[in-house]
């Protein structure tokens, strides 16, 4: 009995321990961080307990149990708390994938707890190792050194021999009648073969090992005391024994590992070689020769613990579920009995074809997955899972055992039943795959931390399962009916069987002695087999590579095909057509999939959609080479160009070279001015138009690729043509490869040898000028030569780039670069000419809009569907056996996809004959119109598609569109020797491209009504804007990105959102569509998406509470101009410099007092303008006056004087500068909304009239600021205007960034357009709100004058009439100055009113719709112009416009609010009270005010469109006081005096 003294210690520590962790902070807890009144979204989950959370949940049952059971009433995404640790449960195929593949970084490391910990040492194995650096360092070693499948598979020998000793001792325990425990001999097996893979041989301490390997199974479930509560784990851990029992058992491996390390470095130092090389050498080897310095235990505990544990898991759940199944059993049985009978054993070469055992371990893992809840994630950064919010730092647990039996994913049959036959072919789950890609099935998991020894555990269990259903039948020891075998799980990280398997084997099959052949060849056994193997090569050696040699017989379901004849095969069903239509008609009686012989070629023929979407998408991998016939061996130069290379490594660097340096968009992009002068000599010289053609295209790729044309022109073109001849495939030696007499004496070969020379000598000659003009440094550009002699300078690849390799990738750009353009070129030209109707449109089109290449466009691909340029495409060729619409196609076998025949299929292009040249079915409306042809849609495949898709697709597009588009534009063409154009000879000529057979003579009549200096402008505009990439668009997210994005209307390809912005401003349509759409709104204009706020909690979201986020601006390409490169002040993007420059706005430029001492100049300006007006006034006629321009010189003046410290001798010029400017800065224009294309920039002129306009302002403010410096340098300054503000700040220094004299003009500019802009704006609108309100004016008026009436209005402050204020409140309210303020640019992703704002996004506040909205300003409609809804007493009486109130935004708010507001209002209130004043205003041409017209102009601010002219009539009563003796006669110069 234990003494009651030491058990009332250990109640009491216990006690003490409770009250411990009971009043500990429950960190990392989401509720504690995030209470009710938080903001984030929490995932539901059940009632909580103090200290153990939610742990009396999973009480009774295993975790993964229990947790699903919660999930049917929680969710899919569930939040528990198991102790102290807050955790995500992920239970359906959704949220998983937003774990491990949406949000794969977020999730992407480990929790390490206090048992883990020790486990790993500090988390330095592979598994459990933090992400980070490390992580990436032995997760790339295990991936490329020790779990490779090359290593995988270098260890069949050790796998074989363990397998073969477990079946001796099985066999002999079924000779003995005796029954074997199964759980503990796969677990031995396993393990004995995981150890020689990673020590070389068992392990001596094996027994000890697997009892250390069992006990941190189940140490590592993550449940016990120090785990659950981490903030105790020292209390915890140290009363509850857990962490020192990791520590042993750390321990005990780390010793046995110690002594085999030891032994492998003696060996190495005393040079004693090894046999092969196991994971221990290759880890020491690594460690040698420095690619790592880490300690090299925790790979190998990873590979002994992972690569036992699980594979013997999985084996002894198979043999459990096939011992319950009988069905299921006897089928395995048979089948691998029946591949394997004539074999005597096993062999894991061939396990591949054992269909039905592959579906038993994927059903064993879909049932029993080993790690039932997988390892755990952490959060890493807060982010959404299913719309809920997870926490940073929470713990997330994938329970792929209950995805694994949700019914919602396992149709037709019950999930808990075991049913390999669920992924078989035909049947819903067939597709679904355990490698990671399919989340309802993650034995393996997915994401970054997705096992990387899958292919090392898969070869465990494969090769014994196989090996002990051939040899053995099973029987369960004392138990009569078989479903009632226990399966009960145990509990740990992963889920063994909790009862032994106790099984008799029944010996069927004999097991192999130990060292003895399965035949002797004393026996004769030898010879049989030799002669045997003699008849069967003899058989197989006439029909070398024919599919029909499978037969029925081979288990093949072969497609079908025409009859064939000895040694030609099909061929004969080619004769009198072309191979192209020759197919097509034969494939309406085979059908879509059909297989040819085409000599001694089998050749797979795909004439469908759904076929080739197979081929080139389903299964591009396994058709992803191409078949080098002996033709293409030779002009290929043995595969060593990007066309031809077999699919591998060497290809994926060539290709890659192709698609990032030769033939990028941007490369494409440079290539402009090429193009345009080879389409000038072109039009000067039209003559025949096949020849010219192909002269041109042939000239434009020449001079891309060597810098030059190339004087052998007409050579290589010949060449050119051989090469498409020789390399259409039809030739006997391609024909009969293993024939060669065939190629010998058919010639094909030894013509193609010599086409290649000829080719590859005027290429020598060209590739060593460019080397002499490298060493002289006297290459004017880089052309494509350049760019691969750089490369191969350069060095650093897989594959070192030889001269012979470049000149074979030269030879393929120059030939598909010249020969496809020029042969689609002509094609559209000759399909024009024969429909008259779709010419005239192509013609009117250009001379209609020179920059609108819409239908030219679909004429295009028109011709690309009914004559692409390759109608079999490139072949291609099987690379293993695979499936295509359920015919088994072999490893072998050539494939043609007829492109020619599905862009002639009817099924496919409804509304009219395919056989027509119709361009309008693909226009909008059209059941065509989303068909395109880059690969997406496999109706039309004119470049190809999958990895093999042709990568110079932007090169010919630009070389057909432009030409095409220019001789339109310059010419009408006409047929001279066809009466009607339909008659029109189109006959293709053989090759492998489809050309025109007959010439395309035309005659051409000069259009001399349009001039030529805009044909590439307008084109090469469009054509760059066309083929620019939509760069960063959150739509590229989706719905499978992972973010909630905003709602918005429909969008086009190129143009997104711009065409419902069509015929309305912008900020009115944007209402519009925000009515339809909601407050926060995505578009994307252009290439730009933008956020459409329109609601005032949105708003308040932008600039108050995520206010740092939205606090940048973008800059578009016209504003960095204008803003010499955000050098300003609006527009500065946000940082150190705008603060400084926003701080010397506030406190020095702008503030209340500088304002004010501008008085005196805004007093003497209004006078003047008064003057004007009453000498206008005091004509007889009652001349009008225009008060728009005379509003607009008045506060351009009074800005000139505030900041200039005069009026601006070039005022005029200013202005109209300012109003380009205004115009310019509406981000509307092409280079703003294509921002990724330099040639939009350059083209359409905005960014140069930009560049101009900001120029002309810099020379005016030049002079001005040299005036001042003079000045200041006299001492003769009469008092400090804002350019002597900023001289002396740039004088004076201290600054962070030190003034410049740009930055001092381009703030100068700055507050010139804005102080005078907006004021003049308002003031017109005020006036004209004014007129059009008889009742409104009147009031104003009268308050005015009896304000003023004793002293005059220049004595007191306008502001004090209270009338006055509310007006402009009003005017501001109804048109704010800029209608969608400033934009702004999203500088971190965030989220407004709950939906996600992608970083880079541009943000629009509609400043105006806000001021319209009638949620906000009740009473009356919004839409009225009613000051007196900001009367005392009114709802609106305390919205104020200075950033307070977000339903009145004139100014902005937050920290990008305008800082000149002060000095803006100035410029409104008084002139506005002294017009009101001295005159009486009517509209003389009006006879109803209310008519008067309201229309706002296009810009950034919304100006009056048309002229403001008005009738004043003097106020005599009160005129005196400033037109009198006692007004203002300083200033009456002729200079100074204005007239309207």
């Amino acid at each position: 009995m234990a003494d009651p003294s030491h058990i009332c210690l250990y109640l009491a520590v216990a006690l003490v321990t409770l009250l411990v962790v009971l009043i500990s902070k429950r960190r990392r807890s989401p509720e504690a961080a995030h209470g009710p009144g938080g903001a984030l979204r929490l995932p539901p989950g059940p009632w909580q307990l103090p200290v153990i959370g939610s742990l009396h949940h999973l009480a009774g049952q295993l975790p993964h149990r229990a947790m699903r059971d919660l999930a049917r009433r929680y969710g899919p995404v569930m939040m528990l708390r198991l102790g102290e640790v807050p955790t995500l449960v992920v239970s359906s195929r959704d949220a998983a994938r937003e774990v491990m593949k949406t949000h794969d970084t977020a999730f992407s490391t480990r929790p390490l707890t206090a048992t883990r910990r020790v486990l790993t040492n500090g988390g330095k194995d592979i598994a459990l190792a933090p992400y980070g650096d490390y992580w990436r360092q032995v997760r790339r070693i295990a991936v490329t050194e020790l779990l490779s499948a090359r290593r995988v598979l270098s260890f069949r020998s050790i796998r074989e021999e363990e397998v073969a000793a477990t079946l001796r001792a099985v066999a002999k325990a079924a000779s003995a009648g005796r029954a074997v425990e199964m759980r503990a001999a796969l677990s031995a097996l396993v393990s004995d073969s995981t150890a020689r893979a990673v020590m070389g041989d068992r392990c001596k301490d094996r027994d000890v090992f697997l009892r250390a390997v069992d006990r941190a199974v189940e140490l590592c479930c993550g449940f016990n005391l120090p785990d659950l509560w981490p903030s105790s784990s020292r209390l915890t851990g140290c009363l509850s024994g857990v962490v020192r029992e990791a520590e042993e058992c750390r321990d005990t491996v780390f010793g046995i590992l110690d002594g085999i390390i030891q032994e492998h470095l003696q060996k190495t130092e005393s040079g004693v070689g090894v046999a092969a090389e196991d994971l221990i050498d290759v880890l020491l080897r690594i460690r040698r020769v420095g690619s790592s310095s880490r300690s090299t235990w925790t790979p190998l505990k990873q590979s002994s613990f992972a690569g036992s544990e699980t594979s013997s898991t999985t084996l002894g759940w198979a043999i459990a579920e096939l011992i319950r199944n009988p069905k299921a059993m006897q089928k395995a049985t048979s089948e691998v009995r029946r591949a394997f009978a004539s074999y005597g054993a096993v062999s894991e070469v061939a396990l591949g074809e054992l269909h039905y055992l592959n579906l038993v371990i994927r059903e064993t893992f879909r049932l029993h997955p080993p790690a039932t809840l997988l390892l755990p994630r952490e959060c890493r950064e807060p982010c959404q899972v299913l719309g809920y919010d997870v926490p940073q730092g929470t713990q997330v647990f994938v329970n792929v055992w209950a995805i694994g039996r949700d019914e919602r994913y396992w149709p037709d049959y019950s999930p808990e039943e075991f049913l390999p036959e669920r992924f078989n072919d035909g049947e819903a789950a067939a597709a679904v795959d355990f490698r990671g890609a399919n989340f309802e099935l993650l034995p393996f998991g997915a994401g970054r931390r997705m096992c990387a020894g899958m292919a090392f555990g898969l070869a465990n269990v494969e090769l014994p399962l196989a090996s002990l259903l051939f040899h053995f039948d099973w029987e369960v020891s004392g138990l009569a009916d078989p479903t009632d075998l226990d399966m009960t799980e145990t509990f740990g990280v992963t889920v063994r069987r909790k009862s032994n398997l106790l099984l008799r084997p029944i010996l069927r099959m004999p097991v192999a002695k130990r060292r003895q052949m399965a035949a002797d060849t004393s026996h004769g056994y030898f010879y049989v087999g030799f002669a045997l193997l003699s008849l069967f090569v003899i058989q197989i050696a006439r029909r070398r590579r024919s599919p029909a040699s499978h037969g029925d017989g081979g288990g093949l379901r072969l497609p079908p095909g025409p009859w064939q004849l000895p040694v030609i095969g099909s061929l004969h069903h080619l004769v009198g057509k072309l191979p192209h239509r020759a197919m097509r008609d034969l494939a309406r009686r085979y059908g879509p999939v059909m297989m040819l012989r085409l000599g001694e070629v089998p050749t797979l023929v795909i004439s469908s959609r759904d076929a080739a979407r197979e081929v080139m998408k389903t299964h591009d991998v396994a058709f992803a080479t191409r078949p080098l016939s002996a033709t293409m061996r030779v002009l290929s130069s043995g595969g060593r160009d990007i066309v031809f290379a077999p699919y591998g490594d060497y290809w994926r660097q060539v290709r890659k070279i192709a698609v990032v340096e030769l033939l990028s968009a941007r490369r494409v992009q440079s290539f402009r001015s090429i193009r345009e002068e080879e389409v000038a000599a072109l039009l000067r010289t039209v003559a025949t138009m096949r020849a010219a053609i192909t002269a041109l295209v042939s000239d434009i790729t020449a001079r891309v690729v060597f810098g030059n044309r190339c004087d052998d022109r007409d050579e290589f073109l010949v060449q050119l043509d051989r090469t498409i001849e020789l390399a259409a495939g039809f030739n006997p030696a391609d024909l009969w490869p293993s024939s060669r007499i065939a190629s010998r004496l058919s010639g094909f070969v030894r013509r193609a040898e010599e086409c290649r020379n000829k080719v590859f000598e005027i290429l020598d000659g060209i590739i060593q000028e460019h080397l002499e003009m490298t060493e002289k440094d006297g290459a004017a550009g880089e052309d494509l030569i350049d760019v691969l002699l750089r490369i191969q300078k350069e060095g650093g690849l897989q594959f070192p780039l030889t001269m012979g390799d470049i000149k074979a990738i030269i030879f393929d750009i120059f030939n598909a670069g010249s020969e496809t353009s020029g042969t689609t070129l002509a094609w559209a030209m000759a399909e024009l000419l024969r429909n008259p109707t779709a010419m005239k449109k192509a013609t009117d089109e250009r001379m209609r809009s020179p920059t609108s290449i819409n239908y030219l466009r679909l004429v295009i691909r028109e011709t690309l569907r009914l004559h692409p340029p390759l109608p079999l495409l490139l072949p291609r060729e099987c690379r293993k056996a695979c499936q295509v619409l359920g015919y088994d196609v072999p490893r072998g076998t050539q494939v043609l996809v007829n492109a020619w025949a599905l862009g002639h299929d009817e099924r496919y292009w409804p509304g009219g004959s395919p056989e027509e040249f119709r361009p309008e079915r693909f226009d909008d409306g059209e059941p065509a119109a989303s068909v395109d042809f880059r690969g997406a849609d496999f109706e039309v495949l004119p470049f190809g598609s999958g990895r093999r898709m042709c990568p110079g697709m932007a090169f010919g597009l630009a070389n057909v569109e432009f030409p095409l588009a220019s001789l339109l534009f310059h010419f009408d063409w006409e047929v001279p020797s066809v009466g009607d154009p339909a008659n029109l000879d189109m006959a293709e000529a053989f090759g492998i491209t489809a050309r025109r057979k007959a010439n395309l003579d035309l005659r051409p009549h000069l259009n001399t009504s349009h001039g030529y200096v805009y044909v590439g402008l307008a084109l090469l505009s469009l054509l760059v804007v066309l083929i620019a990439r939509r760069r960063r668009s959150p739509a590229a997210h989706g719905d499978g990105g992972g973010l909630r994005m905003p709602p918005g209307p429909w969008q086009l390809p190129v143009i997104g959102s711009l065409h419902h912005l069509v015929g309305k401003l912008p900020h009115s349509a944007m209402r519009d569509l925000a009515r339809r759409h909601g407050p926060v709104m995505t578009l994307r204009l252009g290439e730009v998406p933008t956020l459409v706020v329109s609601s005032r909690d949105a708003a308040r979201e932008v600039m108050k509470t995520h206010d740092v986020a939205f606090a940048t601006r973008p800059l578009s390409t016209t504003i960095h101009a204008l803003s010499s490169d955000g050098r300003d002040l609006a527009f500065a993007p946000y940082g150190d410099y705008w603060r400084q420059v926003r701080k010397i706005a506030v406190t020095e430029l702008l503030t209340v007092r500088r304002v004010h001492s501008f008085r005196p100049i805004r007093e003497e300006e209004v006078a003047a303008m008064l003057r004007a007006v009453a000498a206008a006034a005091a004509d007889d006629g009652r001349r009008t006056v225009e008060m728009r321009a005379a509003i607009s010189a008045l506060v351009s003046d009074i800005t000139a004087r505030a900041v200039f410290g005069n009026r601006c001798d070039k005022r005029d010029e200013f202005l109209v500068l300012v109003d380009r400017t205004v115009e310019l800065a509406v981000g509307f224009n092409p280079a703003d909304l294509w921002p990724s294309s330099r040639l939009a920039h350059r083209l359409t002129g905005f960014v140069r009239r930009a560049e101009e306009c900001r120029s002309k302002v810099f020379e005016i403010l030049d002079c001005i600021i040299r005036e001042h410096l003079e000045m200041t340098d006299k001492d003769g300054a009469g008092g400090e205007d804002l350019i002597d503000v900023l001289l002396r700040i740039q004088k004076e220094g201290g600054l962070q960034f030190p003034l410049g004299m740009d930055d001092i003009k381009a703030i100068i500019f700055d507050i010139f357009s804005a102080g005078s802009e907006t004021s003049g704006t308002t003031l017109a609108w005020a006036m004209a709100e004014l007129l059009r309100n008889p009742t409104a004016l009147e009031k104003a008026t009268t308050e005015v004058r009896r304000a003023f009436a004793a002293t005059g209005a220049r004595t007191r402050s306008s502001t004090s009439v209270t009338c006055i204020s509310i007006v402009i409140r009003e005017t501001l309210q109804l048109h704010p100055p800029l209608p969608l303020l400033l934009p702004r640019e999203c500088r971190e992703a965030c989220r407004v009113l709950g939906y996600d704002v992608p970083r880079g996004t541009q943000v629009l506040v509609n400043a105006w719709a806000l001021g319209r909205d009638e949620h906000y300003w009740s009473g009356s409609s919004p839409e009225q112009f009613q000051p007196e809804r900001f009367g005392d007493g009114e709802p609106a009486a305390s919205v104020d416009f200075r950033g307070a109130n977000f339903e009145l935004l004139p100014f902005g708010s937050g920290r990008r609010m305008c800082p000149g507001m002060a000095f803006g209002l100035a410029n409104v209130e008084f002139p506005l009270a002294s017009l009101l004043f001295h005159f009486d205003w009517e509209v003389p041409s009006v006879t109803d005010p209310a008519k008067l017209d309201m229309t706002e102009a296009f810009g950034t601010t919304a100006r009056r469109k048309a002229n403001l002219d008005l009738c004043p009539t003097r106020a005599t009563r009160v005129f005196g006081c400033i037109f009198g003796a006692g007004g203002d006669t300083r200033d009456q110069t002729p200079a100074r005096r204005r007239t309207y």
